[in-house]
């Protein structure tokens, strides 16, 4: 897999996870850990798209 279609693949795993647990228990909290590098807060905010 290109790095495109990982990073898809991994926000699309992380996402899963973040409904997986809200639909178990209210969700207080989440810390996400972005990739090191300049601009990348992006796919943190892509994988909280799914709260809304």
């Amino acid at each position: 897999a290109d790095a495109g279609e990982s990073r898809a693949i991994g926000i699309d795993i992380a996402q899963r996870s973040i409904q997986a647990l809200r639909d178990r228990t209210p969700i207080q909290g989440l810390y996400l850990m972005p990739p090191f590098s300049k601009d990348k807060y992006e796919i943190a905010l892509e994988v909280l798209a799914v709260l809304r």
